[in-house]
């Protein structure tokens, strides 16, 4: 197990060698516990529309192409000490 770690992780730094993540589109996820709440705060306090998505994973998308997806996990919300960003490659 060890030595297939070593072989992503190698793979891993020889694609990002050749992927530019300065011109990929960026966005990031972010858990919430009461989706009703969080509607209520994202889309009639800040006037975002929702664009895809699930009741449970859903969507917003914002200025120049950029996003952030909700996801409901009641366990991990408020709680995460991590950030979670995804690059759209």
């Amino acid at each position: 197990m060890f030595t297939s770690g070593i072989y992503i992780l190698k793979t891993f730094r020889t694609l990002v060698r050749f992927m530019d993540l300065n011109n990929c589109r960026v966005g990031f996820g972010m858990a919430v516990s009461d989706t009703a709440l969080a509607k209520a705060f994202y889309e009639g306090k800040l006037g975002l529309s929702r664009s895809t998505g699930s009741d449970e994973n859903w969507e917003y998308v914002c200025g120049e192409d950029t996003c952030f997806r909700l996801y409901v996990s009641p366990a991990s919300a408020g709680t995460s000490k991590t950030t979670q960003v995804s690059w759209g490659v």
